[in-house]
């Protein structure tokens, strides 16, 4: 950003202020395409969901667009008159270039568990259903968070959406062959995505004897030979995949598979 993004009291000043929409436009030597979720944007428009656009005021009075296009088309599709924004002033179209990178690459995001426990505070139905699945096998998931919060949303409202009865036998079969919540990876998302796999591809599987070949090896053990197989020949074809690999190895071990 030049020699002005540290050392000066002043540098990359900046205002809020609500700018008409139709002062707004994007700058495509630097900002990426719209995808197709600017569409669902647009579809599902909520004025309270927009947040504030960042902005580069241009010298013809014009403001391009650095961070938020897809809220400004989507406020655009739903003719909205004004938008809040940030508002930089004189920054080069480089610089303008290097915040976009800096906002897309160093900004943090809100953190998934967070983003579910917002989820949970609001009642959303899927989001309470998946807690309560999850704790009715005994674990904890809530709007407090513990030592031993499940923390694995993401893999969590994957097998959920894949089937619901899915997630709760995947969880009560975790519960029960490792009943130690503070053991590590236990409750980690590739445990619950490879578990969940394994279920799927196995049918008939004999969950008894599943839980006592799970109990004999440790959620850590499984996850180093997931990683054997994906470093070797493994047929998971993705880390979810080697892990149900890694499971079946020892759930066959010393015997054969449920007919």
């Amino acid at each position: 950003m030049g020699n002005n993004r540290k050392g000066e009291a002043n540098a990359w000043p900046y205002r809020f202020e609500l700018v008409p929409l139709d002062r707004l436009f994007v700058d495509d030597r630097y900002q990426r395409p719209l995808t197709s979720f600017a569409r669902t944007v647009a579809e599902e428009y909520n004025p309270a969901l927009v947040g504030t656009l960042v902005v580069s005021e241009r010298s013809n009075g014009k403001f391009a667009v650095v961070d938020g296009q897809t809220r400004a088309h989507g406020a655009g599709e739903n003719d909205e008159p004004v938008l809040p924004c940030l508002v930089y002033s004189g920054l080069s179209r480089e610089q303008e270039a290097e915040l976009f990178a800096d906002l897309q690459t160093k900004r943090r995001g809100m953190a998934t568990y967070l983003r579910f426990r917002a989820a949970l505070v609001a009642k959303k139905t899927e989001a309470v259903a998946i807690a309560a699945l999850v704790q009715s096998a005994g674990f904890e998931l809530d709007v407090d968070e513990t030592p031993h919060t499940v923390k694995a949303i993401a893999a969590l409202e994957n097998v959920y959406r894949r089937d619901p009865a899915l997630l709760d036998r995947t969880m009560r079969v975790i519960a029960a062959a490792w009943p130690n919540p503070d053991m590590e990876y236990r409750a980690s998302g590739e445990t619950i995505r490879g578990l969940a796999l394994f279920l799927v591809r196995e049918a008939r599987v004999d969950e008894s004897r599943l839980m006592d070949r799970l109990a004999s090896v440790t959620p850590a053990q499984l996850r180093h030979r997931a990683n054997a197989l994906k470093e070797g020949s493994g047929s998971g074809g993705g880390s979810p995949g080697y892990m149900a690999d890694a499971i079946l190895g020892v759930y066959m071990r010393g015997g054969k598979r449920a007919a």
